[in-house]
């Protein structure tokens, strides 16, 4: 568990600030080179002129060779006592909370719509909620996988119906 920083191929570590982790997850914020999100004063009084961000880690053979011009390609993802793991599957920890949020989203929107129009039938509630739980693929990460991505509406739309059918039940009753 250990960052290395290289400048010019050779090592240079300075202090490092706060934990390292075992694996390395989708930033849900922009990266800058040369100075951390949000602290424009920490900004880096110089130039760079060659940035390469790479997915895997190079070898310091491989350091050498980008320095001398060369190319280095990604490592076989299944040699080696461990594997690399496949970056664009990994994902925020928060990411986990996202269904939940949908389906509360999609609940809410039901219960807006029977709020101010009680007679609403279900089907609008439902479909209320389906629109409610499509404003989520937009603002969800990017790294988020693509079938994830696309079963938030349907969680917003479940807890839409949710509300729809207690609604009816408790109306009935």
């Amino acid at each position: 568990r250990a960052l290395d920083v290289y400048l010019n191929g050779a090592l240079d570590n300075g202090d490092l600030l706060g934990p390292l982790t075992g694996r390395q997850l989708s930033a849900r914020s922009n990266a800058y080179a040369g100075r951390p999100p949000g602290l424009a004063e920490y900004s880096f009084a110089g130039a760079i002129d060659d940035l390469r961000l790479y997915s895997f880690a190079l070898s310091q053979a491989g350091i050498a060779s980008v320095m001398r011009g060369g190319e280095v390609s990604a490592p076989d993802r299944a040699s080696g006592p461990q594997p690399v793991p496949d970056c664009a599957l990994l994902s925020d920890p928060e990411d986990a909370k996202l269904p939940a949020a949908a389906a509360v989203f999609g609940a809410l929107a039901a219960i807006a719509v029977l709020g101010l129009a009680p007679a609403a039938s279900a089907p609008l509630c439902a479909g209320i909620s389906l629109a409610a739980g499509l404003l989520f693929i937009p603002i969800t990460a990017s790294t988020l996988p693509l079938l994830v991505r696309w079963l938030l509406p349907l969680a917003s739309l479940a807890g839409g119906v949710s509300v729809a059918v207690s609604a009816r039940r408790g109306g009935a009753a």
